[in-house]
């Protein structure tokens, strides 16, 4: 069975050409391509929009480089000022043809200054960009000067290294020296030197998938391979189980610094490249990690480029690459581009140390709370009688949760009742006052209690806090806590929620009839066995699972009202 792509056609000329027309329709103030007669006869090339002028026009040197699609935004998308003067776009993990080649050269070079062309290592890219190369020389007199990017370290013994992520660098390098007016020979001097100054090896944790065929299952659900290629080649080895983030990027690191003999102390750029399906929070962790192993090997990372940058499809990995800096390379890194994929100074220097903010959670919690009321002994003796309440009740509350929920109400509302009585013992005078005692139980219930329920205990605890230090009286504030559960929940009345039960006993409670409050709450609580949910976790229960049974949330509102009226009688 094949494997679900988001594509028109699964493989072929109509996949590729597909792909080169969705970037310029994306990119129209950075790319073009080549016409429909170049279409027709199987010639994708994507130009820099700009080329006759900013390229040709200026006696600049072109730089032109390519290789089979899938690799994403490699290589159309680092075609801009300062990187690429145009890719050539084969079929998925196919070499592009002579004659592709062939027509990004002589539509986007100069006689008088050249062409240099970028290639990745392999069999295919090496024959058909070198043959063209050869006729744009002999039969348009177009000089060529070519670099090979052969930056995989995972195959010590290999005799023609692949070329990977580590192209990124040459690209860079090479379109910023062309950029600057250098020559041919110059321009492609310092590409040598950054291919050879590069070193890349990658982790796989899941097998690319080709559109048009069934999805790879190579790998076990408890294995990841070192080494893999980007078209799914078979890498150095297999390793299971998956190792952590910070070991996985300890061996990529050691592997490229061994290969290029980096000394200690010495500047490189690291480059944290997404093989293609890697989450941004798996790319965050990855990124940080490895940048934490170049340091621990003594490495000074002066610039680090991360993203999707040379991908293989869907591939779930990542691939670390090293460059080893000298003056000139992080001078013509550091110049600034504008491609879809790369912008501005795309490699960031690392020099600065992370920023912390001084933050003390404890300080948070011990902020003044402007109270000028006297002191209550009942609010002690309430607050203590509804941790109890609750905790008795916890079974109750559980098992309806379980009908009409997802089984947690009453475990945590017994989490947050157990917390407030242990700070209540530990720190009995922060519970003598009104608004310094109901601040306490929001600083409580904040730190212990979880879920929405726990959130919405806060909010309203906190407005009744604001209402009591500007001198409410108990009804008012308990009625501010009702209005804030009731806008930021988005529940009512009538939605089978806590809602139900807290608005009327606010209400109630107005007159300062706790009696009655407790009475309008049970009365609320008890109302929600014929309603349907439309707010919280129950509005994914079937209604029929609902009938009979109380909203837990109204439930532990009726009896904690209860058990203070009870203790305050």
């Amino acid at each position: 069975m094949e494997c679900k792509k988001v594509v028109n056609a699964s493989s072929g000329p109509k996949l590729t050409e597909s792909i080169v027309e969705g970037l310029v329709t994306l990119y129209p103030e950075h790319l073009g391509r080549l016409d429909d007669a170049a279409f027709a006869a199987g010639v994708r090339v994507v130009v820099r929009r700009d080329y006759e002028v900013a390229v040709k026009q200026a006696g600049k040197v072109a730089v032109i480089s390519g290789g089979g699609s899938g690799h994403e935004p490699a290589h159309a998308g680092f075609v801009g000022k300062g990187l690429l003067t145009a890719a050539v776009c084969g079929d998925v993990f196919a070499s592009p043809t002579v004659k592709a080649v062939l027509c990004a050269i002589v539509a986007a070079s100069s006689k008088k200054a050249g062409c240099l062309l970028i290639v990745k290592n392999y069999t295919g890219d090496r024959l058909n960009f070198g043959i063209a190369a050869e006729t744009a020389r002999s039969r348009f007199g177009i000089e060529v000067e070519t670099v090979y990017v052969r930056d995989d370290v995972a195959l010590p013994d290999s005799k023609q290294p692949r070329g990977l992520a580590g192209c990124v660098v040459a690209h860079k390098v090479a379109g910023a020296a062309a950029d600057r007016g250098m020559s041919l020979e110059e321009v492609a001097r310092v590409a040598r030197e950054a291919a050879a100054r590069t070193a890349t090896m990658g982790v796989a944790y899941e097998v690319c998938s080709l559109p048009g065929r069934a999805k790879a299952t190579r790998l076990g659900v408890d294995e990841v391979e070192l080494g893999l290629g980007i078209h799914g080649e078979p890498g150095a080895h297999v390793v299971s189980p998956p190792p952590t983030a910070s070991a996985a990027a300890a061996s990529l690191v050691e592997a490229c610094a061994a290969k290029l003999e980096i000394p200690a102390g010495a500047r490189v750029a690291l480059v944290v490249n997404n093989l293609g399906a890697t989450s941004g929070l798996e790319m965050a962790v990855f990124g940080g990690v490895a940048v934490e192993a170049c340091r621990a090997r003594g490495l000074a990372v002066a610039r680090c480029l991360d993203g999707a940058l040379v991908t293989s499809i869907d591939m779930q990995g990542v691939s670390v690459s090293l460059t080893r800096l000298d003056d000139e390379l992080m001078e013509l890194i550091d110049r600034p581009c504008d491609s879809p994929a790369l912008k501005g100074a795309p490699f960031r220097p690392l020099d600065a140390l992370p920023v912390t903010i001084p933050a003390d959670p404890l300080a948070l919690r011990n902020a003044d709370v402007r109270s000028s009321a006297p002191e209550d002994p009942r609010i002690a003796k309430a607050v203590l009688a509804a941790c109890d309440a609750v905790s008795r009740a916890e079974p109750d509350l559980t098992r309806a949760d379980e009908t009409v929920g997802d089984g947690d109400c009453g475990t945590t509302l017994k989490q947050g009742a157990d917390a407030v009585k242990a700070d209540l013992e530990n720190r009995p005078d922060a519970y003598k006052k009104p608004a310094e005692a109901v601040a306490a139980l929001a600083d409580v219930l904040g730190d212990n209690m979880g879920g929405s329920s726990g959130a919405l205990y806060v909010l309203g605890l906190r407005a009744a806090e604001n209402a009591l230090q500007r001198g409410a009286t108990w009804g008012a504030a308990f009625q501010a806590a009702a209005r804030a559960i009731e806008q930021y929940g988005g529940a009512g009345i009538g939605s089978r929620t806590m809602c139900d039960a807290t608005i009327p006993a606010a209400r109630a409670l107005l007159s300062s009839d706790l009696n009655r409050a407790a009475l309008e709450a049970r009365r609320g609580a008890d109302g929600t066995k014929d309603l349907v949910a439309t707010h919280g976790r129950s509005a994914y229960v079937a209604a029929a699972r609902q009938h009979g049974v109380p909203d837990p949330g109204a439930l532990a509102v009726a009896i904690i009202f209860e058990a203070i009226a009870d203790a305050l009688h």
